[in-house]
Parts: C-alpha cells; sequence; structure tokens
C-alpha cells in the first residue's frame, strides 16, 4: 500500500502549496490586458494638457528697437534694446492681458501670430521681463529681430515685432570672451 500513498501525498501537497495553475479566461476584448500608462490607476486616464487660449495684444501695443540703431556700425558685445508702448514686458507664466515678454532672433525673422517660439541656440527668451541684453556675433552685416510673445511664448505676430540691421566692425571684435 505504501507505494500508492507517496502520490496521494505528493497531489495533496501541490494543492495546498498555494500553487495556481493557469485556466484559460474565455475569450477577451482587444487590448484589455492593456497596462495603463505609468503613473496612471487602472479606469483614470489623464486628459493631455490643454494650454489656456491666446490673449490678444492690446490694439495700440507697439515695439521699437533702440539698440543697435539701424545701419550702426558696433563692435561686441552688441548692445540690444527695446521698448513697448502699449504693452508691459512681464516674466514668463500664465497669459495675462496687456502683458508678454521678448524673444530676440539675432539673423531672424518675425514669427507668426500664435506660433510658439522655440527655444533653441539662436533664440534668447527674455522671460524675465527684460527690455536689454547682449550677444557676441561675428564680424559683418547682421539683424535682430525683437518679438513680443505672451506669458506661454506663444507670438503676438509680425506687427508686434521690430527688426534692426547693422555691422559688426571686424577690428572691433572681441576674439577671446
Amino acid at each position: 500500500m505504501r507505494p500508492r500513498i507517496l502520490p496521494l501525498a505528493l497531489a495533496l501537497l501541490t494543492a495546498c502549496s498555494g500553487a495556481v495553475e493557469p485556466q484559460d479566461p474565455g475569450p477577451t476584448q482587444p487590448g484589455a490586458d492593456a497596462l495603463p500608462p505609468p503613473g496612471e490607476q487602472l479606469g483614470q486616464r489623464s486628459a493631455p494638457e490643454v494650454l489656456p487660449p491666446p490673449v490678444p495684444a492690446p490694439k495700440e501695443a507697439r515695439l521699437v528697437v533702440n539698440a543697435p540703431v539701424e545701419g550702426e556700425t558696433v563692435k561686441n558685445p552688441v548692445a540690444v534694446s527695446f521698448s513697448t508702448t502699449g504693452l508691459t514686458l512681464g516674466p514668463a507664466g500664465s497669459p495675462t492681458p496687456g502683458q508678454g515678454y521678448a524673444v530676440v532672433l539675432p539673423d531672424g525673422k518675425p514669427v507668426p501670430a500664435g506660433e510658439l517660439v522655440a527655444r533653441r541656440e539662436q533664440v534668447i527668451h527674455l522671460d524675465d521681463g527684460a527690455s536689454a541684453m547682449s550677444l557676441t556675433l561675428g564680424p559683418g552685416a547682421h539683424t535682430v529681430t525683437v518679438q513680443l510673445v505672451d506669458g506661454l511664448g506663444r507670438s503676438y505676430g509680425e506687427a508686434l515685432s521690430a527688426t534692426a540691421s547693422f555691422t559688426v566692425n571686424p577690428e572691433l571684435v572681441d576674439e577671446q570672451r
């Protein structure tokens, strides 16, 4: 009788060990086994971030580049300054009526209205509300475009941009900075 007890004891041990044999769950709906993205719980999906609508710039808003002066010959570092009327310069953040900040585009062009001005190497966001800065450019002819944007960096369009053309004098260029 001993030979029959051993297989029976092994079967009982397996049943009591908590091991569960996989069972066929039957048909499922497509995607039913998909896990939610990290940080989300089942049944809870977060909506994509929606930006607030653009706040239009005041109709009386104007921008003027004060330096460099159109056609001027300058040395490095090139002082860039500008002033606004009808629009207050402030820090980046939520769009606020009557407020924005400036983006300086060395050798760049105005950005179409509503377009987000990308942050890249040759685009300087003065997102602290500044109205002046300096930059170093190679010798020769250049332009500097100042573009006003809303608190999120969306362009107010060509009407609120200003460009000045100037020349950096090669004899006045600081070679080592």
